[in-house]
């Protein structure tokens, strides 16, 4: 969370006609869409550019066990198949605010080794309209 807090904060200072510092956020975490959803509102009222990378993750063990430790609920989803629902839905979610966003307003890293969630990401442009060189999908 402190992270995410001075990313914000560079956010607002920097993105204020296109993203030049971006936040990631790790889809295998349970509330990976809702922090989307927070940070974009956030970005929306104090009206700087939103750039977000989105990942699986990399930390699983790491937070799992910490969970453990500090006796709080396991943030992680349960599997691999939870983890793309969550990377999808906070895909299609960004998507969707590109195309409906006027310039630099919003863009999007997809970052993923998994051909499926490519191919998934290129057909869900197609649909939306987004041209694959719009520049602000990459």
């Amino acid at each position: 969370p402190a992270i995410t807090r001075l990313v914000l904060a560079m956010m607002y200072r920097c993105n204020r006609t296109k993203p030049l510092v971006w936040n990631t956020y790790q889809c295998y975490r349970k509330g990976a869409y809702n922090k989307v959803i927070e940070d974009l509102a956030l970005a929306q009222q104090l009206g700087f550019c939103f750039g977000i990378k989105i990942v699986r993750g990399a930390y699983m063990e790491y937070e799992r066990a910490v969970a453990r430790q500090q006796g709080y609920e396991d943030p992680i989803h349960p599997t691999y198949d939870d983890t793309s629902a969550m990377y999808h839905r906070v895909l299609d979610r960004m998507l969707q605010l590109v195309r409906d966003s006027q310039g630099d307003r919003v863009n999007v890293i997809v970052a993923s080794h998994s051909e499926d969630t490519i191919q998934y990401a290129v057909r869900r442009m197609k649909e939306l309209r987004i041209q694959k060189d719009d520049g602000r999908v990459c």
